[in-house]
């Protein structure tokens, strides 16, 4: 009796034992499944601002041709600003004044010859009118005689033209063929240099064959002033499709043209930056189902939420162009058990 008691001691201990040790196992498993999944995670920031450095140049530089002669009247001082149509000068030219009053004289001669040949060939048609006889050899020598009029009258007019265009060119005046300053500078040749600088002015730069897709025609930049960082704004107006001649060793610069409205002083050194949209983001923080992409953001509450999001893959990293702002939460390397709604452990 009493081994019998001994027996059953041992087993309600036993028991106990093994009930003890179930219950710490399930209760440590309940645990740890409460313990909440611990990624990597990452901060969405802003892409920078692509920059480039570049110089104001004046839209539109022409040299103006002085009109052949000398000089009788400058208009202008060097830096002065003009507008369309303005005289800038004015020029004599004694060579074609010259030229004009041999040709006044050829053109007297030629009259006299033509008052001449025009009544010889009076004379001729009445001689032929009164004649009672077919006179051949008359009527040749008219039709002889009314050609060399019209060869007179045909020279006349090219000594008439040809007076109109040297006329001109006596007293000619050079004007201004757009707004602008014009730089006045001394030659060797005693006729003064003139270039004229358009009003408008534009910002002249250059962007590389691997930075190329980062902009577009019409983007808006920011551009700043080297010397005291002033902050203006601007679009891009052109961009080259052929490369520039001041190419890089290992690799190819295109020309760039910014408009831009506000003050600026030609030849004044800038840089321009282009803002660039979407986000970048590893490779690894995407997922893709089917034909579509995918990204865990963490909310407040720090629960992972799965957004479909539109990218645009680069070498080593996707850029998000839809579905995330600066300040988002994502998880950098999610795992495929990972499911919407899945609570995060954050720090």
């Amino acid at each position: 009796m009493k081994k019998r008691r001994s027996w059953s001691l041992v087993l309600i201990i036993a028991s106990l034992i093994i009930l003890t040790v179930v219950c710490v196992f399930y209760l440590h498993k309940e645990n740890t499944s409460k313990v909440a999944y611990k990624p990597n995670l990452i901060t969405i920031k802003s892409m920078p601002d692509l920059t480039e450095s570049g110089k104001v140049y004046a839209k539109k530089v022409q040299q103006l041709k002085i009109p052949d002669g000398t000089i009788s009247q400058i208009n202008i001082k060097n830096g002065q600003s003009v507008i369309k149509n303005d005289i800038v000068l004015t020029t004599h030219d004694e060579k074609a004044e010259s030229q004009l009053s041999s040709i006044e004289q050829k053109i007297q001669r030629n009259q006299r010859s033509i008052l001449s040949q025009d009544t010889l060939v009076t004379v001729l048609q009445r001689k032929l009118t009164s004649s009672e006889n077919s006179n051949d050899e008359l009527k040749l020598q008219l039709v002889q005689e009314q050609n060399n009029l019209e060869d007179l009258q045909g020279d006349l007019a090219l000594l008439q033209s040809k007076y109109n265009e040297v006329s001109s060119k006596i007293n000619q005046t050079l004007v201004a063929p757009f707004d602008g300053i014009i730089n006045l500078n001394d030659t060797k040749t005693g006729k003064p240099e003139l270039i004229l600088h358009s009003q408008g002015l534009e910002i002249h730069t250059t962007i590389s064959e691997y930075d190329y897709t980062k902009a577009t025609v019409d983007n808006k930049v920011k551009i700043f002033t080297l010397s005291d960082r002033t902050e203006k704004v601007g679009k891009i107006q052109f961009i080259s499709k052929t490369p520039s001649d001041t190419n890089k060793k290992n690799f190819s610069l295109y020309n760039m043209v910014v408009q831009t409205h506000d003050n600026f002083m030609e030849g004044q050194s800038v840089s321009v930056s282009i803002p660039q949209s979407g986000y970048k983001v590893p490779l690894k923080s995407i997922q893709k189902k089917k034909d579509n992409y995918y990204i865990y953001k963490i909310d407040k509450y720090d629960v992972a939420h799965r957004i479909r999001v539109n990218i645009t893959k680069k070498d080593s990293f996707y850029i998000v162009n839809s579905g995330l702002k600066p300040g988002d939460v994502i998880i950098a390397d999610p795992t495929n058990k990972l499911s919407d709604g899945t609570e995060v452990k954050s720090s």
